[in-house]
Parts: C-alpha cells; sequence; structure tokens
C-alpha cells in the first residue's frame, strides 16, 4: 500500500470559477453563490469524491467546501484535471 495519497483541492478563487461555469452551461450540480462568496480567501476545499459522468465529458465531484459541509459540483474534465492537488500521507497506510 502507498504511503501517500494524492487529494486533488479547489481554490477559493477556483471554485467559485467553476460553479460559475457550471451554472452558465446548466450542469445538474452546482453551488450556492453566496455560500462560497463568504469562504476564507485561503479556503482550499478537498475533493472527496469523483466520477465521469455524461460519457466522461463531466466529472462529478464531492467536495467538502468548509469543515463538515460537503457540496457536489459538475466540472468538465479539462478543467478537473487541471485542477492542484497534495500528496499527504496515506491514513490506511
Amino acid at each position: 500500500m502507498d504511503k501517500t495519497v494524492n487529494i486533488t483541492y479547489l481554490p477559493k478563487h477556483e471554485l467559485i470559477h467553476l460553479n460559475k461555469k457550471a451554472i452558465k452551461y446548466r450542469f445538474n450540480r452546482t453551488l450556492k453563490p453566496k455560500s462560497l462568496e463568504n469562504l476564507p480567501e485561503d479556503n482550499k476545499s478537498p475533493v472527496h469524491f469523483s466520477v465521469p459522468v455524461d460519457d466522461a465529458r463531466i466529472i462529478r465531484a464531492m467536495i467538502e467546501i468548509k469543515e463538515n459541509v460537503k457540496g457536489t459540483l459538475d466540472i468538465l474534465i479539462d478543467d478537473f484535471t487541471s485542477l492542484p492537488s497534495i500528496k499527504i500521507p496515506n491514513p490506511n497506510a
């Protein structure tokens, strides 16, 4: 088992941008814009789970918006693959 895992995350500005894009394209899963505006500027929302939908054109991601608050956002696959990630110790190792 690997000693580290890669965690994809969305900085606040990227989360707001991708949510606006999802609303513009009328994707099925979007977040409430007001709830994102109030996040701290240094907020980094980790992706807990993601799965391709719509013939792999879209990734549906479960995101922890802030501690103990999760939401689901549909993201274009090219946008999702360009998100930053960080290696952390594997809690199961």
